[in-house]
């Protein structure tokens, strides 16, 4: 299943390998490039789909389907795009 995925922060920090040395894991920004783009994937499905179910060659349903799940991870995004920027504001409030 395609989907956006939402990690713990703690698989953001670096973590130990057991032997005291620390292993880079994901990044923010990596995770966001990666989130973007399975949004875009579901945007270009669903538009694929509505194409097939105007030929005929896919039922509705399925066209409906991939049209929702590109609504949802876009509703999604725009919910975690408008967080960083709330967050983005209370800390340059904070600096003046």
């Amino acid at each position: 299943m395609n989907g956006i995925k939402i990690d713990t922060p703690a698989t953001a920090l670096p973590l130990s390998n057991g032997r005291g040395a620390l292993q880079r894991s994901e990044g923010f920004n990596d995770t966001l490039k990666s989130a973007i783009g399975e949004v875009n994937q579901l945007q270009q499905a669903a538009d694929g789909a509505a194409e097939k179910v105007v030929r005929g060659e896919i039922g509705i349903h399925e066209g409906m389907l991939a049209m929702s799940k590109a609504d949802l991870s876009l509703r999604l995004m725009l919910q975690v795009r408008n967080k960083a920027m709330d967050a983005y504001r209370e800390i340059m409030q904070m600096s003046v």
